[in-house]
């Protein structure tokens, strides 16, 4: 599911009450990327990894820093020396390795890569979260991003999200509120 909507619009803060709403009423984990990642910066990547998962097996953290574009010899480098990308893509790593993960939030988190990069990548991620059973609803400013990579897709401006609607209908069909935020040229 994407959520999109203009600046300012409340989708950060519902992302942030689902997720409460999450952790006070159900068994199963559920973790949010925000906008800017929060890696301890004095710790190496790996660390920062393994703090989701203190018995991270090796041979899955190495699938998906693949998975993810990554070096392994970027795991022993310093978070506070990583690019914006490749913080993003750790904190995303970091999150994947949570013990029972179903739901992922992740709030703009392919805004720090290139294009082709997230284009490369939001496919394999969508497919691997599919496998592994974990729910996704994204943030994104980018409505092309949305209208490729989301099955669904709900607008939201003041606060105020409108019910999921098939991404293709959505952007096709728009409700009247949501018309004029739309970008013309999905297809």
């Amino acid at each position: 599911l994407s959520l999109i909507g203009p600046s300012g619009g409340g989708k950060s803060s519902f992302l942030m009450a689902l997720l409460e709403k999450h952790h006070s009423s159900s068994q199963t984990r559920a973790a949010l990327a925000p906008q800017q990642p929060k890696l301890l910066p004095n710790m190496t990547a790996l660390e920062n990894i393994a703090l989701a998962s203190p018995k991270a097996e090796t041979k899955r953290i190495g699938s998906l820093m693949e998975i993810f574009g990554l070096e392994s010899s970027l795991l022993e480098r310093s978070a506070g020396l990583l690019s914006g990308g490749q913080h993003s893509r750790i904190q995303l790593i970091q999150l994947l390795m949570i013990p029972n993960l179903r739901l992922l939030l992740l709030d703009e988190t392919w805004s720090a890569l290139d294009e082709p990069l997230r284009h490369k990548l939001i496919p394999k991620v969508r497919k691997l979260t599919a496998v592994e059973g974990i729910a996704v609803i994204t943030v994104s400013h980018n409505q092309q991003e949305a209208y490729w990579y989301s099955e669904y897709c709900s607008y939201c401006q003041e606060f105020e999200v409108t019910e999921p609607r098939n991404t293709k209908q959505f952007f096709e069909e728009p409700e009247k509120k949501v018309e004029s935020f739309l970008v013309v040229g999905h297809g």
